[in-house]
């Protein structure tokens, strides 16, 4: 839905066919899908994770990899592995 807005909204297709709001309306409720199911369908106990807006801190480096490092969410306790380049 979100992609089908933005679509018709670089086409300029609301010139030829008259669609006045329809690209705004799709990219809206579009949003607002994703948004809802990520809320309803993920476990994590911070409203904000479930949604992705995760705080991670560093913990430390892999000992496998080198550049690899360490991360893990202070509210949902998510460890994850980043790899930092320069």
């Amino acid at each position: 839905m979100v992609l089908s807005g933005i679509l018709l909204l670089l086409s300029n297709a609301d010139d030829t066919f008259h669609m006045n709001d329809l690209p705004y309306m799709l990219i809206i409720v579009g949003l607002m899908l994703i948004i809802t199911v990520t809320i309803l369908l993920q476990k994590e106990s911070s409203l904000l994770c479930r949604v992705g807006f995760h705080k991670y801190e560093r913990i430390g480096w892999d000992e496998e990899m080198p550049n690899l490092e360490v991360v893990k969410c202070q509210r949902c306790n998510k460890e994850k592995k980043v790899m930092r380049t320069f």
